[in-house]
């Protein structure tokens, strides 16, 4: 039996495909303990937190966001399901939602002001309260990639007055 020529044997093609995928990730930056940024990306908008005592009477939520003389938004889903799906606490979790609110300010100063209007299953008004907030980045990949979409947070207390948080 002849001798392989110029390492061509099995064993010899692995060893080279071995060495050119390690010298590409050293090329690339890519090795142990390196922080990988995915394409993972946080949806731009505000997210409302509102306790039991108003979101059992809301048959309709709508929020609008207005900055720079310019209103943006409208339906706001508060999403049941995810409240039924959290362990039972006392007090009762409050009703999430998000509101997609796109092109919301990206320099940390602005401030946008937040309507959040609730009405029950006639179209009465069961709540219409404002606040003040300022969008902050999200990073959905950590801190060391680059950020996802702004966001703001806003949370309805007991007392049925809107809060920034």
């Amino acid at each position: 039996m002849k001798q392989a020529l110029h390492g061509c044997t099995p064993r010899g093609a692995l060893a080279r495909a071995s060495a050119a995928l390690t010298a590409l990730l050293l090329l690339t930056g890519c090795g142990a303990g390196e922080h990988i940024c995915t394409l993972r990306d946080s949806p731009t908008g505000i997210s409302v937190d509102v306790p039991p005592k108003w979101a059992d009477r809301a048959a309709e939520a709508e929020l609008v966001a207005c900055w720079d003389g310019r209103c943006h938004g409208g339906g706001l889903r508060l999403q049941k399901e995810l409240r039924e799906a959290a362990p039972s606490s006392e007090p009762p979790a409050p009703w999430p939602g998000f509101a997609v609110v796109e092109g919301l300010p990206e320099d940390g100063r602005t401030k946008v002001r937040v309507e959040l209007v609730l009405r029950d299953e006639g179209g009465a008004t069961v709540l219409d309260e404002r606040t003040t907030l300022v969008p902050k980045p999200t990073y959905p990949n950590g801190r060391d990639c680059s950020p996802g979409g702004w966001q703001g947070a806003v949370t309805v207390t007991k007392s049925g007055k809107l809060t920034s948080r």
